[in-house]
């Protein structure tokens, strides 16, 4: 019966996954046909190889200012992760939040961080929830941003509203700590909340408290909100030259703050439309701009197959390598202490989840890496 009933809800679900990519690649065969793709071949031909084989580099590069980036989340929660692990870990993040419909492979993220950091799996949703909520809205910022910059305002115009949109980096901060503060004050709340199934709150309401906990801690801390979003703007600004550098090639008259608007916007909605890869949502964005930006037909049809082939495939298999490598690593075990990491020093207790506190051989950490 067990066996039927597991087979009943993967069948339906099998269908939705294969509609899903139909859709998708429906999406893209119309936007690629009505910007005549057949007509892209004399640019290929004009293209500099050695720009080319430039751009994908940009993409391995990425995964250093995420490191650095995830590194400092987990420090605010007092672990000392080896870097070469939170690599890994940050750029399989990175890629499948933007090629997983939805960004549904980031549900894998928090078991990585168990598995090779010996991070307690609420503390690992709490990590992924903060890196997502956070850079989602920098990345709304940092695309109003772009479209500005690339509108024809004045500049006194664009100056102005930059240190403004800039200062809405603390917007974030404000709105969860508003919520924390409110949410006990509105009744329909409690409602809202006996909505969901009695045994899903008894399996995983301890689960969800520790990471709410956690949550608190890293929105508590303003040196790790200053670090994320220098280090958010900085990965926002490498994709932005990278994609740039390929405009280049294809339409010289696409500036930069052009080739940035466009690239934040069609990204922007190929997450929004949750289809896979962003498939024809992300394409028909990119087309309908690089049009209002002065590019032909042919530039905007070889900017989109050139995108998703130097910059979309090969950030999807570093991802995919980063996955395969991550899931391989394990957590050593002291010597001192059979159950902590050596690569991680667990957060200090006393915060009111409950958990037991840990011993001094149980502290012991690597020292970072640089």
């Amino acid at each position: 019966m067990v066996m039927r009933g597991e087979g009943a809800q993967s069948g339906p679900r099998t269908l939705r996954v294969i509609a899903l990519y139909a859709v998708a690649f429906v999406f893209l065969g119309v936007v690629l046909w009505r910007t005549h793709i057949w007509d892209i071949s004399d640019n290929l031909v004009g293209l500099n190889p050695l720009v080319l084989a430039v751009v994908p580099v940009f993409s391995a590069l990425l995964g250093l200012p995420l490191a650095i980036r995830q590194r400092a989340i987990v420090s605010a929660l007092g672990y000392r992760p080896s870097a070469w692990a939170l690599f890994l870990i940050a750029y399989y993040g990175n890629a499948t939040g933007f090629i997983t419909p939805a960004s549904s492979g980031e549900i894998l993220r928090p078991v990585l961080f168990q598995r090779a950091l010996d991070i307690p799996l609420p503390t690992g949703v709490a990590i992924v929830l903060y890196e997502r909520l956070y850079s989602y809205a920098l990345f709304g910022i940092v695309c109003s941003l772009a479209l500005i910059w690339a509108s024809p305002l004045p500049d006194s115009l664009k100056v102005l509203a930059s240190p403004f949109l800039l200062t809405a980096s603390l917007l974030p901060l404000v709105v969860y700590w508003t919520i924390r503060r409110i949410a006990p004050h509105l009744p329909w709340i409690g409602k809202f909340q006996r909505l969901v199934p009695r045994s899903f709150r008894e399996r995983f309401g301890n689960v969800f408290r520790e990471s709410e906990e956690s949550l608190g801690r890293l929105f508590s801390s303003l040196q790790l909100t200053i670090a994320f979003c220098l280090l958010s703007y900085l990965i926002f600004l490498i994709m932005g030259l990278q994609f740039w550098i390929l405009m280049r090639e294809i339409e010289p008259s696409v500036s930069f703050p052009e080739a940035w608007a466009v690239l934040m916007a069609s990204n922007g909605a190929g997450v929004l439309s949750g289809l896979p890869l962003g498939l024809g949502a992300t394409d028909a964005v990119m087309v309908s701009l690089l049009r209002v930006y002065g590019a032909s037909d042919a530039a905007s049809a070889t900017a989109v197959v050139l995108f998703r082939g130097l910059i979309h495939l090969p950030t999807g298999i570093m991802g995919a390598l980063a996955y395969l490598m991550a899931v391989r690593q394990r957590a050593p075990q002291s010597p001192e202490a059979g159950s902590a990491s050596s690569g991680s020093r667990p957060p200090p207790s006393g915060t009111g989840s409950g958990t037991p506190a840990l011993s001094g051989g149980q502290r012991g950490g690597v020292a970072n890496e640089g």
